[in-house]
């Protein structure tokens, strides 16, 4: 395939957005050519996924639009849903290596919303970190949710997901599949991935 920039210069775009942390060499070959590059801020709250999406609305001069996309979230995320706090599940989201996201995260937030604790917040962690397999075992959690979609199982990060410690703890518990692209940037389908989690209660 083309490198990047001859990629996006192919497609003559009127307008580029580059995420929160972009290739800058990229971007600044880009602005050289005349093409208008603008950045949309990271998110790490669903607060944040509604100010990108508000903001990329702005950018592509389609406000209508976006405020339609909000309305839209705000009524499947509406907190009416939200369960009290005395009821609510205790879950992990695990993936390779033993990474699991915290409570400044996407992931975290998208936990927060569907009426969940998460483990990896619980224990201190605010942009995730890796949790022991001693320690996730200790604590049992109610939902696990398995954050694998790298195609080489063969690595020593993913042999960490197959310990039979490990299954034999999710067989005790429930377990989800959420399609990591729901809540790994700020797009309305947040809204989606929460609304599957919220079933799970």
């Amino acid at each position: 395939p083309p490198p990047p920039a001859e990629a996006l210069a192919a497609s003559d775009p009127d307008l580029v957005l580059a995420y929160e942390f972009p290739d800058h060499r990229l971007v600044q070959l880009l602005r050289g050519l005349g093409y208008r590059v603008e950045q949309v801020r990271g998110a790490r709250s669903l607060a944040d996924v509604a100010a990108v999406i508000a903001d990329t609305a702005e950018l592509l001069e389609q406000r209508a639009a976006g405020r339609e996309v909000l309305a839209a979230m705000s009524r499947q995320l509406d907190p009416g849903h939200t369960a009290p706090a005395a009821s609510r599940p205790l879950a992990v989201i695990y993936a390779p290596n033993g990474y699991s996201p915290g409570a400044k995260t996407l992931p975290g937030a998208v936990l927060e919303a569907a009426g969940f604790d998460n483990l990896s917040a619980i224990l201190g962690n605010e942009y995730g970190a890796q949790i022991p397999l001693e320690q996730l075992l200790r604590h049992q959690p109610e939902l696990y949710i398995i954050d694998d979609e790298e195609q080489d199982t063969n690595s020593l990060a993913q042999k960490k997901l197959r310990h039979p410690a490990l299954g034999k703890s999710i067989a005790a518990s429930a377990t989800a599949a959420i399609e990591g692209h729901l809540w790994s940037c700020p797009t309305p389908m947040i809204a989606r991935a929460v609304a599957e989690l919220r079933d799970l209660r």
